[in-house]
């Protein structure tokens, strides 16, 4: 091929390639040339493009350690040399991302340095997307986990750590089942769920997994199928989102509910029964007076009045249950009223149970009715001391709780008010997960036929919610049981 027939090819790719092309005087760093692409590209015409130095044109160029060490490596170039990533100057001041292919010709003795550069912004554009992506992924709340088809972790980020107690590199490579401690639903992924992934639909639900210390915990879980170019499944993504406090309130808030529920039943069954209750107290007493001759008759109807007395007792405590009894609404001294109380259990509670007191709420005052809140935790010391026949400690504790960690602990409103914690603890037998839901509830009761009503905790309950608390128990069987109460305090006192 003959030269003029060279310079033409060469003309014509010059001019129409989509790439912008330079051509630099390598010793006297100016443009020599510039094609139609590098005008498009920059926004500058010929003219103004040829009055730029190489500094000015690549002025917008950091990632490659600015222009001078850029030229420097356009001077040392043998052969073709590529630099990504820097960028080119547009006309209104963009910094345009170029990849640039550089190598080193010579023309009639000139030194000459040839470069394309390819507009790199769709790549440059992608790249920030996918970092800020994994940005949003490695910084996300929710625990986030890409697994394999047969459920082998791939990747997992930092909450996934942070909520399950495995580190990202003792995760990756096993089974969901194996990182959750045996306690994962994810090694249950069959038959319905497992088809319903397979055809490319997306499962919601909630899960009931187990950290890496074996303590369980609750997941709203979403796992998304991702598949490839062909439509087939790749990979899985789960996103779960730690909701076991969530979940604890919400039971909570059945219990409160179903709570409500029994206790308007309860006040309106018991002030009907407290109207009949009255109709037999007096004619017991019309009884008596008639036959104050007939001693036989008189005991009986003196045996149904204090039948219908006791039966009144009940119906009292059935009204606390269902706030229907009117109560006092003053300070009460806490540490006062529980220094009452165990003098009152010190008589008849047994030598082998040790009484403890950790009272540290300061102020130690309360908002209520103190004969409602002494029977609150009388009854609840009482219930410790039976549940502990062969001996044990019966401990009171106080402490005066923030808003910020009541609100923590689903405790009230956000009024900034605070509220004093009671904790009665004992050391007996302990309370069944299956039944602590219930042990709040009218007439249930696990002791023995003669040896309670039932009434007890729920009058507890009655009043506690009367008085604007919370009332929670934590047991297990075999070790004990601790009842909390919050009580709100007392507002400040103004000036005298």
């Amino acid at each position: 091929m003959d030269a003029q027939r060279q310079e033409l090819i060469f003309s014509a790719l010059f001019e129409e390639s989509n790439d912008a092309l330079f051509v630099f005087h390598a010793e006297e760093r100016r443009l020599l040339d510039a094609n139609p692409a590098a005008e498009r590209l920059t926004g500058l015409g010929k003219d103004d493009l040829l009055d730029l130095t190489p500094t000015d044109l690549f002025s917008a160029c950091d990632n490659c350690g600015g222009m001078e060490s850029l030229y420097a490596a356009f001077l040392r170039a043998n052969g073709l040399q590529r630099v990504r990533d820097c960028c080119l100057r547009a006309s209104d001041g963009r910094a345009i991302p170029v990849d640039l292919s550089v190598c080193r010709i010579a023309t009639q003795g000139e030194p000459l340095t040839f470069v394309v550069a390819r507009d790199a912004s769709e790549r440059h554009q992608r790249e920030q997307e996918r970092a800020r992506l994994a940005r949003a992924v490695e910084q996300a709340d929710e625990a986030i986990v890409i697994t394999d088809t047969e459920w082998n972790a791939l990747y997992v980020n930092p909450s996934f750590a942070r909520i399950t107690g495995n580190a990202q590199d003792e995760a990756l490579g096993r089974p969901l089942s194996q990182v959750m401690r045996n306690g994962s639903e994810c090694g249950h992924f069959n038959g319905l769920l497992k088809r319903q992934l397979a055809h490319g639909e997306t499962w919601k639900g909630r899960l009931s997994l187990h950290r890496k210390n074996g303590a369980p915990f609750d997941a709203e879980t979403s796992i998304s199928p991702v598949r490839d170019a062909a439509g087939q499944v790749i990979n899985y993504v789960v996103v779960m989102r730690d909701v076991t406090q969530e979940t604890a309130l919400e039971s909570q808030l059945r219990q409160a509910a179903k709570m409500e529920a029994i206790g308007q039943l309860a006040g309106g069954v018991a002030h009907d029964f407290n109207n009949l209750l009255t109709g037999i107290l007096g004619y017991a007493n019309l009884l008596k007076e008639a036959a104050s001759d007939d001693n036989r008759v008189f005991k009986a109807a003196d045996i149904i009045e204090t039948a219908a007395r006791r039966a009144m007792v009940l119906t009292q405590k059935l009204l606390g249950f269902s706030r229907g009894a009117k109560r006092q609404d003053v300070r009460v001294h806490l540490h006062r009223t529980i220094d009452e109380v165990i003098d009152l259990l010190e008589r008849t509670i047994p030598k082998s149970i040790v009484i403890r007191k950790h009272l540290r709420a300061d102020p130690p005052f309360v908002q209520g009715d103190p004969a409602q809140i002494q029977q609150t935790i009388l009854n609840l010391a009482i219930n410790a001391r039976d549940a502990m026949p062969k001996g044990g400690i019966l401990s009171f504790e106080t402490e005066r709780v923030a808003e910020a960690e009541r609100l923590r602990e689903g405790v009230g409103d956000s009024d900034g008010r605070p509220f004093v914690r009671v904790a009665v603890k004992d050391t007996g037998c302990g309370i069944p997960k299956e039944i602590q839901e219930r042990i709040f509830e009218p007439f249930f009761t696990t002791k023995t036929a003669g040896q309670g009503t039932g009434m007890g905790l729920s009058m507890v309950y009655g009043i506690v919610k009367d008085h604007g608390g919370t009332i929670r128990v934590q047991s297990e069987p075999g070790r004990g049981a601790m009842f909390e109460i919050w009580l709100p305090a007392p507002p400040p006192r103004g000036p005298k």
